[in-house]
């Protein structure tokens, strides 16, 4: 599986694989709950691993953008602390989001670049999705909502969700005649559980922003030079079948929880006033953590049940962290998708898959917290885990091509 030669005997052969199973069960259990202690000794495995991997390899790996975004991103999230209005709350959430995003990041790139493979992130999604759907039809419910527990509440499962079916439909894709039918079959399942599992958390938008994520997808693929006009035609008619079909989705489970689909008018009471208060709030914010000003919201909306925060990503960075929260976002966002972008420009058809992808994540993460918010913790372990796995992909082949031994 790993063929990195790093040194001889047995533990050349074991440990390599012991950091891939450990890598995807940490990917796997990040969205359930009640296994912090399960996710930190699986990450620590893979750590150990990835470290001894890095330590074994001729090339070192040289910090590269990524590495500059975390440390910018660690360096504003605890530099905050000194005006926060919560400085203990903001410090723990600095240091529960960057370091070990970035540690999972690592982890997931050195792993993919000693020749892992990006396709463990879809093994992970396989594997969440099939244990999640039995969960989810047998959970006990309050109304139509599922109660969390070992499985995570809807708005959690459908935003990890939208991390995972990427990478699964990239697997299909990119193996669909070359592998084993065992292979096929095991991501069939998946997708299928997968959407079992999200059409039982009722969640609208989960399926919307599916959409988004197949239209991106299309329009890669169906602009390619080498597809034949037939098979444009062809895909087109599968996307417009399937997104139909995902709308009706979302519109049958707008209609069973007594909404619109385009329901929105929660949201458009609550950011006029948001806006309001940044307009008039401080320069740098009330520090990082998405419930540093919590009591603001709850004194500004006190009908609503649950708000604590602004529900909209750029406007909770904007309220975090002021006019430093708008630069730090986009680099969040947009560093990994143009190292994508320059991916899928570079590199052979798997790559070019990988990159998509890549690129169907951060669209579907950006559309996904545009109305609520679920870029922290777990959420942001698991996103980067993912990118760390797909970067580390086209890096390696990117190496290959200048003739450059992978690290």
């Amino acid at each position: 599986m790993v063929k990195q030669k790093t040194s001889g005997g047995m533990g050349g052969e074991i440990a390599p694989t012991l950091g891939v199973v450990a890598m995807t069960l940490y990917l796997m259990v990040l969205p359930m709950g009640h296994v912090a202690a399960l996710r930190s000794v699986l990450l620590a495995v893979a750590l150990v691993v990835a470290a001894w991997m890095w330590a074994g390899a001729r090339t070192s790996l040289r910090p590269g953008l990524m590495a500059g975004m975390f440390a910018g991103w660690l360096a504003v999230a605890l530099g905050s602390v000194l005006w926060a209005g919560r400085p203990v709350y903001t410090l723990d959430s600095a240091l529960a989001d960057v370091p070990r995003a970035a540690l999972g990041f690592w982890a997931g790139m050195i792993l993919a670049r000693a020749g892992a493979g990006w396709r463990m992130a879809a093994v992970a999604g396989v594997l969440f999705f099939c244990v999640s759907a039995p969960m989810a039809i047998m959970a006990p419910r309050n109304g139509l909502i599922w109660q969390p527990g070992w499985l995570p509440a809807i708005g959690d499962y459908s935003t990890d969700s939208l991390v995972f079916f990427p990478v699964v439909v990239a697997a299909l894709w990119c193996d669909w005649r070359n592998r084993s039918r065992l292979w096929q079959g095991f991501l069939m399942t998946g997708l299928i559980a997968g959407l079992v599992g999200s059409a039982l958390s009722i969640s609208r938008t989960f399926w919307l922003v599916l959409v988004l994520q197949l239209v991106l997808a299309a329009i890669f693929v169906l602009n390619r030079p080498d597809t034949p006009r037939r098979d444009r035609m062809r895909w087109l008619l599968v996307l417009a079948a399937v997104a139909t079909a995902c709308v009706a989705v979302a519109a049958w489970i707008a209609h069973s929880r007594g909404m619109p689909l385009t329901y929105f008018s929660d949201r458009a009471e609550i950011y006029p006033r948001v806006v309001d208060k940044l307009l008039h709030g401080p320069w740098l914010g009330h520090g990082y953590g998405k419930e540093s000003d919590y009591l603001w919201y709850l004194q500004a909306f006190p009908d609503f049940h649950g708000i604590f925060h602004p529900h909209d990503l750029l406007l909770s960075f904007i309220d975090q962290l002021g006019v430093l929260g708008i630069p730090l976002l986009l680099a969040l966002l947009g560093v990994p998708a143009w190292l994508f972008w320059r991916g899928y420009g570079r590199g052979a058809m798997e790559d070019r898959v990988v990159a998509v992808a890549g690129m169907a994540i951060m669209l579907g993460v950006v559309a996904k917290n545009s109305t609520d918010l679920f870029f922290y913790k777990s959420h942001l372990w698991l996103l980067y885990g993912v990118l760390g796995l797909l970067l580390g992909h086209l890096a390696r082949d990117e190496a290959r091509r200048k003739g450059i031994r992978p690290a």
